[in-house]
């Protein structure tokens, strides 16, 4: 049977699941709350052995982290994806994703009925396919992230950074060397703050140095997190995420990402890059 769901309420959902691939942006554009995920305690598992080094500065944490990086320039990745929903109501999706750094991402949505939702983004180029509606959108990054309504008011130029939160903060290491961290009994603390008001945060374990929670801040405040709770050695030797939490502080919800593989550095097919929008969907516009 066909969704009948308002268009603006399907956009929303796709924004929803969107939001597990960037975890940096506010669901301004939602009006109702979402409900948390209820999952029992969890058990942080890390595919490195225990090193648990004390004492570390900026200098030090970033050679740590350098000596195991490997290059990746591909990411395929299939997931089983959880969004929250209002009184513990749960929507399932089984999400599909290809990014080729920089710039170029894939991710497609879809349950039992079909697909949900298509996005395309190459450079500053987007293209969203919402098949239930029958609708489609093409236009600018830039008009995708400034219509709220879209995407829940996404960057679509931040999807790429979910997995790889450790290069995202050796970039941030390299670029404010200055910044010392904090300390407490099993985390080292790496704070941001930028001069528009924004800033992010890493919390690394100290038994591996591996990130286990990322927040975006607004205003000195946590807008977003990512808490990280399992990370797999890939093909490659690459170490990546493989299951997550996003939550949206302010959205009032949680979304819960398993990943069942993951591809590295493999090369994109002429078709991976090409969405076909079908027969007799409306064009719709990027802007407001």
């Amino acid at each position: 049977m066909p969704d009948r769901r308002p268009a603006h309420t399907v956009l929303k959902y796709v924004g929803m699941a969107i939001l597990l691939f960037c975890g940096l942006s506010v669901l301004s554009g939602c009006n109702r709350r979402l409900g948390k995920l209820k999952e029992p305690p969890r058990q942080f598992v890390s595919p490195l052995p225990p090193t648990n080094e004390a004492g570390l500065d900026s200098a030090a944490i970033k050679d740590r982290l350098k000596q195991r990086q490997t290059r990746i320039k591909t990411i395929r990745a299939n997931l089983d994806v959880i969004l929250g929903g209002i009184n513990g109501a749960r929507q399932r999706l089984d999400v599909s994703m290809f990014s080729q750094f920089p710039g170029n991402l894939r991710v497609r949505g879809s349950q039992e009925a079909g697909t949900i939702f298509d996005v395309l983004v190459q450079g500053q180029n987007a293209q969203l396919v919402i098949f239930p509606e029958r609708k489609y959108y093409r236009g600018s990054v830039a008009e995708m992230r400034a219509n709220p309504d879209l995407l829940a008011g996404v960057d679509a130029n931040k999807l790429q950074d979910l997995f790889v939160v450790e290069r995202t903060l050796l970039d941030r290491l390299t670029r404010y060397p200055a910044a010392a961290p904090a300390e407490t009994e099993d985390h080292y603390i790496l704070r941001y703050g930028y001069s528009d008001g924004t800033g992010e945060q890493f919390s690394l374990r100290k038994a591996d140095l591996l990130v286990d929670r990322y927040e975006q801040l607004q205003g000195g405040q946590v807008a977003s997190a990512i808490n990280y709770w399992a990370y797999t050695i890939f093909s490659g030797g690459s170490v990546l995420p493989s299951n997550f939490v996003v939550e949206l502080t302010r959205g009032g919800g949680q979304f819960g990402a398993t990943v069942r593989d993951i591809d590295v550095n493999i090369n994109p097919t002429p078709q991976t890059f090409q969405i076909s929008v079908p027969e007799g969907f409306e064009r719709m516009s990027m802007g407001r």
